[in-house]
């Protein structure tokens, strides 16, 4: 295989991904017509698309492990095109098991300034663009070690690092909720 076929190749999964990625995180107010449960178990509001239910006590009930929907949640926060809020990183950091003294010792920042955007809630995390693309960054390494030592595998985060993130510049301000589709839900059922 030739550097311009691997080049071709590479670009055209990139454009499925972000294609995929668009696909699943989709606006809430896309959704109205569809049947939707919100939870705000996480720290933020996750809306589900068309959930699987059943019934328990003449109740319906989600039927979906949760613990599958928090690391699905985590992979498309990982790569989806928006900036992360306070809230969300602060439940990606948690996730992954990362104290905030280790993420600010990593990352070259100190334990306030963690904390700081970690208390900024549903408002944008991070201020600068860099310091977003390296939160980023820092976080799919993580997952992908954890991936790696845990032997799981999560399809969305097999392009390469590089492919998954966006320039800092083109990241856009987070949404008031997040949703997970139909399809994505499938993996967490």
């Amino acid at each position: 295989m030739s550097a311009e076929e691997a080049s071709e190749i590479t670009k055209r999964t990139n454009e499925a991904a972000k294609f995929q990625a668009k696909k699943i995180i989709r606006m809430p107010h896309a959704i109205k017509n569809l049947k939707t449960h919100v939870i705000q178990d996480f720290g933020f509001k996750v809306v589900l698309v068309d959930p699987p239910m059943r019934e328990f006590e003449g109740e319906k009930i989600l039927d979906i492990d949760m613990q599958k929907l928090s690391e699905l949640v985590m992979d498309l926060l990982l790569v989806s095109p928006e900036r992360l809020t306070g809230s969300q990183a602060r439940f990606i950091r948690k996730k992954l098991r990362v104290t905030q003294e280790q993420m600010a010792s990593d990352l070259g920042r100190s334990q306030p300034n963690i904390a700081a955007d970690e208390a900024k809630g549903n408002e944008p995390a991070f201020d600068q663009d860099t310091t977003q693309l390296a939160v980023k960054l820092y976080f799919l390494k993580k997952r992908r070690s954890q991936l790696i030592h845990d032997h799981k595998h999560a399809k969305i985060l097999d392009l390469p690092l590089e492919d998954l993130i966006l320039p800092a510049s083109e990241y856009r301000d987070p949404r008031s909720s997040f949703v997970v589709e139909k399809e994505a839900l499938a993996q967490a059922s």
